[in-house]
């Protein structure tokens, strides 16, 4: 697992974030975070999914992070897509049931990425040895292997969690 910080510049940031928190911006309301979870809902904006491009406008975003952040040379994107968690009742076992892996493939070549648009209080949960938290601070990213059981959590206190998901498989470093 690694942290990046001021993953972009800060009028390149600040553009980002006003679009994607702006009153334009395509939502689109899913009932679940993950397969498993029932009492979570959040909103989600995919750019791509199953290696399908939907959104061309917001790959560049993408292709510039994996290659320019990341310094990686080739990289297959599996999925990638904007989650809002607005704040929201649950219980902890509807917390407990968002625990997930974003591939069932125990592949050392498949990462995640998740960028924080927004400073929030709905921290990422990962479980690994530690169980180590990660508290969403806007333009920060973290990178781990997407076959490590990890979990978001809804903000209590700010209305809404916004962040950049993507999944994708390292073809060359």
């Amino acid at each position: 697992m690694k942290i990046f910080e001021n993953i972009l510049d800060k009028n390149r940031f600040s553009e980002l974030q006003k679009y994607i928190m702006g009153p334009s911006f395509p939502w689109y309301f899913n009932n679940t975070t993950c397969e498993n979870d029932e009492g979570i809902y959040q909103f989600t904006h995919t750019i791509v999914i199953n290696g399908t491009v939907k959104n061309y406008g917001l790959l560049s975003l993408v292709d510039h992070i994996i290659s320019n952040v990341l310094n990686i040379k080739e990289a297959r994107i599996i999925r990638s897509k904007f989650n809002l968690l607005s704040r929201q009742l649950y219980s902890e076992k509807d917390l407990e049931l968002t625990i997930h892996k974003d591939t069932q493939e125990n592949n050392k070549n498949i990462y995640s990425f998740i960028y924080y648009i927004n400073d929030s209080e709905g921290d990422t949960i990962f479980y690994d040895t530690k169980n180590t938290n990660i508290k969403p601070k806007a333009n920060t990213g973290v990178l781990f292997n997407s076959y490590l059981s990890h979990r978001a959590s809804p903000p209590t206190k700010n209305k809404t969690r916004y962040i950049l998901n993507t999944v994708f498989e390292v073809i060359q470093y």
